[in-house]
């Protein structure tokens, strides 16, 4: 069974943050990813995508998974940093959804979503396709672009640059066991513009545009950079993941 989780948010509780582009990306990728066999999606869609709806949906759809399963979540919105508290990052900094109710001492990060993901049926598939950036490095923005970033608090960012660095290594993005796909490096932002008259996630817009056809997670990642170059040569999308899963066919 091919089931997918697909998230959204233009508009969130923190004034000033809200973007355009997210709805339309969730709306193309459900389009997109019917014609590979999804049949069965669930949305959460602006004030949907509380940080707990995302968390109990994603893990009520994992811990679900059966033998044989390809599993999809996909996001769409404004991504960020804070200082990390558990100490499993080289750089102080956990990556962090922003959620429609984003607590700053309480956000939705990559170490909650590790443990979401944790109940993965171990011979079923789990690809998450991530459009959001993670705060750091300032590139130049392009005219008419808009930086999918909300920026850590000055107080929160003068703490992080004091914090010591861990001693603990990151994961190995290669030993996953599952596929990520996300819109840019760690220190860099995503960006959405406008396409046909249409506000979209750079990101989503060149995944849909290269993969109108079957390919391999490896093949898909070289042909997704080179659209975003044409667009933002600041973003740089990764791929992570095992080997033996970067050579498979998506979705397949």
């Amino acid at each position: 069974m091919k089931r997918a989780l697909l998230v959204g948010i233009n508009k969130y509780q923190q004034p000033g943050s809200n973007l355009s582009g997210c709805l339309n990306d969730v709306a193309f990728m459900q389009t997109h990813i019917n014609k590979y066999g999804f049949k069965e999606m669930q949305t959460l869609l602006n004030s949907q995508a509380t940080k707990n709806n995302i968390l109990d949906t994603l893990t009520t759809l994992i811990d679900n998974s059966e033998a044989g399963d390809k599993i999809l979540y996909y996001h769409s919105g404004h991504g960020t940093r804070v200082v990390d508290t558990s100490g499993d990052e080289s750089d102080s900094l956990d990556e962090c959804l922003v959620a429609y109710d984003h607590d700053w001492d309480a956000p939705l990060s990559d170490d909650l979503m590790e443990k979401a993901i944790n109940g993965l049926h171990p011979k079923a598939r789990l690809y998450l396709i991530i459009d959001t950036c993670h705060s750091g490095t300032i590139t130049t923005i392009m005219p008419g672009s808009k930086i999918k970033s909300i920026p850590m608090p000055p107080e929160m960012q003068k703490y992080a640059l004091k914090k010591e660095l861990k001693l603990k290594r990151d994961a190995d993005p290669r030993k996953l066991n599952h596929i990520l796909l996300s819109g840019c490096k760690p220190n860099e932002y995503s960006y959405e513009i406008a396409i046909n008259n249409k506000i979209r996630g750079l990101m989503t817009w060149a995944f849909i545009e290269t993969t109108q056809q079957s390919k391999s997670w490896e093949k898909t990642i070289k042909d997704v950079k080179k659209h975003v170059a044409t667009q933002q040569p600041g973003q740089h999308p990764l791929l992570a993941g095992k080997p033996a899963l970067r050579k498979e066919i998506i979705f397949k």
